[in-house]
């Protein structure tokens, strides 16, 4: 046996010998402490007693101490060169390693370190929802993913997937509708609600929803009041709940008594002092946290608060508050495993926490305030809406003159961080920038109803884009409206930025329409591009800005939108 092996049977023969004797304390404990070291505060509800461990409990706690114990061991072999992984990636399991970095600098032998570790993965790992009732359907808006490793995305572990599972990966246990994504916040949703569900699901009763989730804190302010006043107008018996999960992003970063940025831009000033990275969550960090005298201060919430205020008392809405403290430093010290290292996705522990918080609201009202989903009514979609985006998917379904022709970018993701991806757009192509074109548009709706274009833009000015008159007719010629629309964004002051605008361009009745657009002037300085929509909408007058399916901005990989 090699050392490496004998020195790991030493450590595991040791750890046993200390769990059992913690394991039988534990047992016959009634403290209250070790309660909320296994459940977490405000999770008592889930067991009365610390007699409630079971034997299956116990046996994860043992392998939990024990792979924790295994994996410090490992990762000390490794980073002195003392075990050949021969490319193996050792971190491979997210529970282990939540942050997706290998990256804790714990001691090799600390018993009392791991222990705690153990402790909190047995809390998160055992679900006491299971015997909710499982024929509750879910719907998810404004979801995030899981970040598992080095910024790549992981739905498994995801607080969605995690409900759509009963809280472990494996076969499906509740239906689950993804409406929406995390990079669109509410605006759009709001505005296009019944075709995304519809979209989801083309029956009726498949478009039923006992349970509704929303986490738009960031970006309340940009639609969030009108989405919830119109979900309850749908489903009035839902369960809705909304999540106000604030980010290490949210923190202000103050230096000789002004603001020099976030509490990441601290972190990456340290990093440039220190010439070296800084990784948040780390030992290392948190010791230059606490002993730099670093000043903190949390952002202005109060018009996101007002917003979450007015829901809950106007809709009946839960509300779920991610524990913090008028101090942003303790808040750091009490939530810190809950965001991965780039200080604004929630990590895998993080979902973990919000699946479980989600639950305990369901169980809440089903178990305390009688909710049944045989009785749940369902309403109408008031004046409904009928829109069309292809930005994030491709999908063209809408009727096009035959000169348009579908264009495609891949770029990077200044608002997802990571992984680049593809976005598109509707246009007369790069080989003709200068050309018009049309398209088919239809109100299906008794009624007049707004008609909204998407379209590309850059700032500062001069624009990329052409400005363009745009016509909208009857099948017959009939002029309905005319407009002009300029491609430009102002919103970002001086920084060069790529972005998604929204404007009505007509008010038309029931029945189909043309939508003509041609460019005002040819030859422009620096308009190189041709005119590209992204989406149109034809929802209720009294929307007047439809948002945006998808990211809304880009600050980098411009230059992959054309010269």
């Amino acid at each position: 046996m090699s050392k490496s092996k004998k020195s790991q049977v030493l450590v595991a023969a040791s750890c046993l010998a200390m769990l059992s004797l913690f394991l039988s304390d534990i047992t016959f404990s009634k403290s209250s402490t070790v309660r909320r070291l296994l459940l977490g505060e405000g999770y008592d509800f889930y067991a009365t007693d610390a007699r409630d461990l079971t034997e299956e409990m116990k046996y994860v706690m043992e392998e939990e101490m024990l792979d924790a114990q295994e994996e410090a061991h490992r990762e000390h072999a490794f980073l002195h060169n003392l075990i050949d992984t021969e490319g193996e990636d050792i971190f491979d399991d997210p529970w282990h390693d939540p942050f997706g970095t290998g990256g804790h600098e714990e001691p090799l032998y600390d018993h009392e370190e791991i222990s705690a570790r153990a402790l909190n993965r047995l809390r998160l790992l055992r679900d006491p929802t299971l015997d909710l009732v499982h024929d509750l359907r879910y719907m998810m808006l404004g979801h995030p993913s899981a970040i598992l490793k080095y910024g790549h995305y992981g739905q498994m572990y995801s607080y969605p997937a995690l409900i759509s599972h009963g809280g472990t990966p494996g076969q499906i246990t509740r239906r689950v509708a993804h409406i929406g994504d995390g990079l669109s916040g509410p605006r759009y949703i709001s505005s296009c609600l019944q075709s995304l569900v519809e979209e989801y699901a083309a029956y009726p009763e498949h478009q039923n929803m006992d349970v509704i989730v929303l986490d738009y804190f960031s970006k309340a302010t940009d639609g969030l009041y009108p989405l919830v006043r119109r979900l309850r107008a749908r489903y009035p018996d839902a369960i809705i709940i909304v999540l106000r999960v604030w980010k290490p992003t949210h923190i202000n970063w103050i230096k000789d008594g002004k603001r020099r940025g976030s509490l990441k831009d601290w972190g990456d000033h340290m990093s440039q002092l220190l010439d070296k990275t800084l990784r948040y969550g780390t030992e290392e960090w948190f010791h230059y946290f606490n002993n730099t005298r670093v000043q903190l201060e949390w952002q202005d919430f109060t018009d996101r608060d007002r917003i979450l205020h007015h829901v809950v008392q106007e809709f009946g809405v839960k509300l779920f508050r991610l524990e913090t403290d008028t101090n942003p430093k303790m808040a750091i010290w009490k939530n810190h495993d809950m965001f991965y290292p780039d200080y604004v996705h929630v990590s895998v522990i993080g979902h973990r926490h919000l699946y479980f918080a989600i639950m305990h609201f369901v169980n809440e009202a089903v178990n305390e305030e009688g909710y049944d989903p045989s009785t749940a009514q369902q309403s109408t979609w008031g004046q409904g809406d009928s829109c069309h985006s292809w930005y994030t998917d491709g999908v063209i379904n809408v009727r096009k003159s035959n000169n348009l022709k579908k264009e495609e970018f891949r770029v990077g993701a200044s608002f997802t961080n990571y992984d680049s991806h593809v976005v598109y757009a509707l246009s007369t192509g790069m080989d003709h920038p200068n050309s018009g074109g049309h398209i088919w548009v239809n109100n299906p709706f008794h009624g007049p109803r707004h008609l909204i274009l998407s379209y590309m833009t850059t700032g500062p000015a001069p624009s990329k884009y052409p400005t363009v008159d745009i016509t909208v007719e009857t099948l017959q010629g009939t002029v309905i409206n005319t407009t002009t629309l300029v491609p430009l964004t102002t919103l970002y002051e001086s920084k060069l930025v790529h972005a998604i605008k929204t404007s009505v361009v007509a008010t038309i009745p029931h029945g189909e329409f043309k939508l003509f657009w041609s460019r005002q002037e040819t030859g422009r300085l620096g308009e190189t591009r041709p005119f590209r929509i992204t989406a149109v909408q034809v929802v209720s007058t009294d929307v007047v800005e439809g948002g945006v399916m998808g990211p809304p901005a880009y600050f980098d990989s411009l230059g992959q939108f054309g010269p």
